[in-house]
């Protein structure tokens, strides 16, 4: 079970779960401590409020909890869990393996969940419309991309469980620096509009199921 407990001021966590307590990374995470001094925690200097948490690799395992605090940090803006060892949520069913409230966190930038053994649809993130980076690779997400996603730089979902072609809302996304849909069951052609993607510099979609219809793209 993955739970963070904070006070309404973010100056403290409370802190359950041997996984946590016991992994090196968290050795700082003393709830006598201001929790901005603790390792891989960031926080605004003008307000205090948290704004980056980063548990890459951290030994974190089992279930999110959706009464987690971690999930009322309304300001963050960076959230990274990945390569941990999550596989679902104490949640409704319809909301996969992520739990509903991650949602309330409207301000993330850059959300990276990769290497865990979550699933669920794609649709769940389209409330975080402020998304730059994405990361969700090696997980079991389906579906498709949101249009609204206009600010994306990054969007990593290699190895997951998308099906079909590619996206066409993609085409919107006029700031993509790197689109990386390797290992899917993607098929049909590579679109042409591929290449009004001006802004890119990194794409990856090997490991798919594609017919080369514009000799002009290549993979």
């Amino acid at each position: 079970m993955f739970i963070i407990g904070h006070d309404a001021s973010d100056r403290s966590f409370n802190i359950t779960g041997q996984s946590i307590k016991s992994y090196p990374k968290t050795l700082s995470w003393n709830k006598r401590k201001y929790c901005c001094s603790w390792e891989e925690v960031y926080c605004d200097e003008r307000t205090g409020k948290v704004i980056e948490l980063n548990r890459t690799c951290s030994k974190l395992q089992g279930k999110f909890h959706s009464n987690s605090s971690v999930f009322q940090f309304s300001n963050l803006k960076r959230f990274d869990l990945s390569n941990n060892n999550f596989f679902g949520s104490y949640t409704s069913p319809t909301f996969g393996s992520i739990p509903k409230p991650l949602w309330n966190l409207t301000n993330i930038e850059t959300l990276a969940l990769g290497y865990n053994h979550l699933e669920g649809p794609i649709s769940n993130f389209f409330i975080l419309c402020k998304l730059r980076s994405i990361y969700l690779e090696n997980n079991n997400f389906d579906g498709i991309f949101n249009k609204s996603w206009t600010q994306l730089e990054d969007l990593e979902f290699s190895s997951n469980s998308i099906i079909g072609s590619i996206p066409s809302n993609v085409s919107g996304m006029q700031n993509l620096q790197s689109l990386i849909l390797s290992s899917n069951h993607l098929n049909g052609t590579i679109p042409s509009w591929i290449l009004s993607l001006t802004s890119l510099t990194n794409l990856d979609l090997c490991d798919n199921y594609f017919k080369l219809k514009d000799s002009r793209v290549q993979v």
